[in-house]
């Protein structure tokens, strides 16, 4: 018997939170609780069956060791985190039949995410082992560069965006060098073959005119020029059904620049219902 609460009133999801190995698992429920109510609810242990995998290279197949992997549960509402996988790239748990997912959630040094998920796999677990398709990996190159502001300066804490949405932004050192990832571009694997990539940068008042192109293969060294008074600034009014102003309201605002885009700026509305952006 397991006593839970007490909590808030709604709607709520009985789960599980078991070892990777459990040989018994209970299916997941979503319930109603009522206020005031104490809520009894009973559940059976259902024997679960085994599930292996791989994480590989997405170019030459080979395994990758160092890769973390979790599990989601379509039925059974639950999720897992296993540990990093060895030198052959294999990782298991045991689940119940029915729907799941599994996904790489961090990337040993040298690999990234790339292009349509293939990070990821979701099947149909039947009442018998199951193996999971292959999880890729990508190999990822290092894109370096230098901001400088209108006099050839190097600008240090300047924060360097790119399109591509499976690559962070970066920030410069004191000497203005900055240094992103990126997938390393092949025929059906990681960035579409022969696409490259945009940057930008931003640092206080002062932001690149335009972006740079980089073309598949560059590397560098890049050259961003941040000017004063480049950009231009986002001013949004929040206000409610009734046209009033709304205070503390989160805005966020957003580069569609590439493919994806990236954060450009985010805050909170003020007791006029306004929040203004730095210069974009």
């Amino acid at each position: 018997v397991a006593t839970l609460g007490p909590m808030r009133p709604g709607a709520i999801t009985v789960r599980q939170e078991g070892a990777p190995n459990a040989q018994w698992r209970m299916p997941g429920a979503k319930v109603e609780l009522k206020p005031a109510e104490t809520l009894e609810l009973e559940v059976e242990l259902k024997p679960t069956v085994p599930v292996t995998g791989r994480v590989v290279d997405a170019q030459t197949g080979e395994p990758v060791a160092g890769a973390g992997v979790g599990v989601s549960f379509r039925d059974a509402l639950g999720r897992l985190a296993l540990s990093a996988t060895g030198d052959d790239g294999a990782y298991g748990f045991r689940a119940l039949p029915g729907a799941l997912s599994v996904y790489v959630t961090t990337y040993p040094k040298g690999y990234g995410s790339g292009e349509g998920g293939s990070g990821s796999a979701e099947v149909q677990v039947a009442a018998e082992p199951c193996a999971m398709p292959d999880l890729k990996v990508y190999p990822v190159e290092k894109v370096r560069g230098i901001v400088v502001d209108a006099e050839g300066r190097p600008v240090a804490k300047a924060v360097v965006y790119q399109s591509l949405f499976f690559t962070g932004n970066a920030t410069t050192g004191p000497d203005g060098v900055f240094e992103l990832q990126r997938t390393v571009s092949a025929p059906g694997v990681g960035v579409q073959e022969g696409e490259g990539m945009q940057l930008w940068a931003r640092a206080g008042e002062s932001v690149t005119k335009e972006p740079v192109d980089v073309s598949p293969g560059v590397t560098g060294p890049i050259r961003l020029v941040v000017e004063d008074n480049a950009g231009v600034r986002a001013r949004v009014r929040a206000v409610d059904e009734a046209g009033r102003p709304v205070t503390g309201a989160h805005v966020a605002i957003h580069w569609l620049m590439g493919r994806y885009g990236t954060s450009a700026a985010t805050g909170t509305t003020g007791a006029d219902g306004c929040y203004q952006s730095p210069l974009l």
